[in-house]
C-alpha cells in the first residue's frame, strides 16, 4: 500500500501516483480523528491512497495534538484558523490532491475492513458518479432514537413535498428491503466517493451552505444532471456517530435555512422518488 510522505504544510508540491484522496475535517475531537484514521488502512486494502486532514478551527491545544495524530498516521495536515464549514473545508482539502477518485469522510465515521476498497471497485462502472456506503448507528448506543447497530444510512429519497428522508432508518442492516437499495436518489456526504473530474466540473460543494447540510444532496443532483448514477455499495459499511462534533462542541447547523436554499437553487430539478423505494 502506497502512502504519501509525512508533511504538515498544505503548500508543499502535490504528488501524483495514488488512486484515491481521502479528505477528513476535524474540529477539536481528536479521539474521533484517531479512531477514523486507524480504520482506513484495512478499509482501503491494496488501494493506493493519500489522506488529507483539515484542522478546521480547533483550539491551539487541540491543533497541536491533531498535527501529531496526522504525523503518526502519515496523513497530510492542513490548518485553518477559522471553522470553514463542511462544504468550504472539503473544497479546500480536495484542492490539495490530484488523485482521480475522492472520498469525503467524516471524522465520526469508522469504516469496516475492505469497505473503501469495495467503493473504489464500484467506480469501475463509468456510469457511476457517486458511491455511498451503508452506515450504522453506534453498536453500543443507549439512545432509543439511534438504535444500536441499526441502519443510519442507505441513501436518501424525496417525498411528494420535495423533502428528503433517509431510507429504512433504524432497520436491521440485513433486512431484504434494506439490501435491495442500490441506486438511491442521493447519499450522505459523511462517506461519499466521487470522481475528481465531476467534482471539478460542478465546482465542488456549494459553499453557500455555510456550516453544512444539503450540500451533499445538491452535489448528487448535479451529478445526475450530468448523466451519472448514484450508487449505494451495500458491502461497504461503517459506524457513524451522527453529529458527534456538533453536539459536543455546541455547533448549530442551518438545516431549515439550507433546505430552503436547496429548493431555491434546484427546486424545479428535484424528482419525486419515494415510490421507487417502498
Amino acid at each position: 500500500m502506497r502512502k504519501r510522505n509525512k508533511q504538515s504544510q498544505s503548500r508543499k508540491p502535490k504528488v501524483c501516483g495514488a488512486l484515491l484522496d481521502i479528505v477528513i475535517l476535524v474540529h477539536n475531537r481528536n479521539e474521533l480523528l484517531t479512531r477514523c484514521l486507524e480504520n482506513i488502512p484495512e478499509a482501503c486494502g491494496d488501494i493506493p491512497y493519500y489522506v488529507y486532514v483539515l484542522d478546521n478551527g480547533s483550539t491551539k491545544e487541540n491543533s497541536n495534538e491533531i498535527k501529531n495524530i496526522c504525523e503518526h498516521f502519515n496523513a497530510n495536515y492542513v490548518y485553518s484558523r477559522e471553522n470553514l464549514g463542511f462544504p468550504a473545508g472539503n473544497n479546500k482539502l480536495v484542492r490539495q490532491g490530484t488523485s482521480p477518485l475522492i472520498l469525503l469522510l467524516n471524522d465520526d465515521v469508522f469504516m469496516y475492513p475492505d469497505s473503501i476498497h469495495k467503493m473504489v471497485m464500484a467506480m469501475d462502472d463509468p456510469t457511476i458518479g457517486v458511491v455511498g456506503a451503508k452506515l450504522i448507528f453506534d453498536p453500543e448506543s443507549k439512545d432509543r432514537g439511534r438504535p444500536a447497530g441499526k441502519v443510519q444510512h442507505v441513501g436518501l429519497s424525496t417525498n411528494i413535498n420535495g423533502g428528503f428522508f433517509h431510507h429504512f432508518l433504524g432497520w436491521s442492516v440485513d433486512n431484504p428491503r434494506v439490501m435491495r437499495v442500490r441506486y438511491p436518489y442521493t447519499v450522505t456526504g459523511a462517506a461519499l466517493m466521487t470522481r475528481r473530474k465531476i467534482y471539478n466540473q460542478v465546482g465542488g460543494l456549494f459553499e453557500g451552505y455555510g456550516r453544512g447540510t444539503y450540500e451533499d444532496v445538491e452535489y448528487c443532483i448535479q451529478c445526475r444532471q450530468l448523466g451519472y448514477n448514484i450508487y449505494l455499495e451495500q458491502s461497504a459499511m461503517g459506524i457513524h456517530l451522527v453529529g458527534s462534533t456538533s453536539i459536543s462542541e455546541n455547533i448549530p447547523y442551518p438545516i431549515s435555512i439550507n433546505r430552503d436554499l436547496l429548493r431555491m437553487r434546484l427546486g424545479n430539478k428535484v424528482e419525486y422518488t419515494e415510490w421507487e423505494v417502498w
